[in-house]
């Protein structure tokens, strides 16, 4: 897909023609789409941490999300 459904969208995956995953920074969850119906059918949150990439492994079935926490840095300091 070329477009996106959610303002400051940073993580888009596609899992089948009708399904669709978007991940942001300030909502800090993943939300699932029907594209048919143009609505979310799910929303994951993230904690506190921002999604800035996902993947989608149809094989598995799975949906992998990599996150940041703006909070904090790489070694666990604020």
């Amino acid at each position: 897909m070329s477009y996106c459904l959610c303002p400051s969208c940073y993580g888009l995956a596609d899992a089948k023609p009708e399904v669709l995953f978007t991940g942001g920074q300030r909502s800090q969850n993943v939300k699932v789409w029907d594209v048919r119906a143009n609505a979310v059918t799910y929303e994951l949150g993230t904690g506190n941490n921002s999604v800035e990439a996902m993947a989608w492994d149809g094989k598995r079935h799975s949906l992998f999300a990599a996150t940041e926490c703006p909070g904090m840095d790489r070694l666990g300091g604020h």
